[in-house]
């Protein structure tokens, strides 16, 4: 068997990420970042040339969805899984009055600020809402 980064020939996969073998901690590291690199242009990422975000709100919200990350975890509270390869922090989403709040540090800033501000975590939750997949 041969390394799925450098080649380099091999008895036994030393790690692995969906079932492809690497030879050390460096490859699989390599491999990784790649990975999360072209997630990143499939999801949403800041551009330096554009000065701009690339990717809108809304389809960031959608691979939210796609990748099953809303999930309720009891009492008018849910959380947002991060999409894999993409991130790697799943934040907390709760029902305050009639409205959500997140623990993303956009959120957070925002409130603090003393203004609403809909993150793309809760408007993950108002579509996984609008799509009728609301848990009791």
């Amino acid at each position: 068997m041969n390394c799925y980064n450098c080649g380099k020939s091999m008895q036994i996969a030393t790690y692995s990420i969906d079932g492809f073998p690497y030879c050390c901690w460096n490859c699989y590291q390599e491999k990784r970042e790649q990975r999360r690199k072209v997630k990143a242009k499939e999801v949403q990422f800041y551009s330096e040339t554009a000065k701009s975000l690339v990717n809108t709100q809304r389809h960031k919200i959608l691979k939210f969805l796609e990748y099953k990350c809303i999930e309720y975890v009891g009492k008018n509270q849910y959380i947002c899984k991060p999409i894999p390869d993409y991130n790697s922090t799943t934040y907390a989403l709760k029902k305050v009055g009639n409205d959500f709040e997140c623990s993303c540090q956009a959120f957070q800033k925002a409130k603090s600020a003393s203004s609403y501000f809909f993150c793309s975590h809760i408007g993950a939750l108002m579509e996984f809402f609008a799509r009728g997949q609301v848990y009791a």
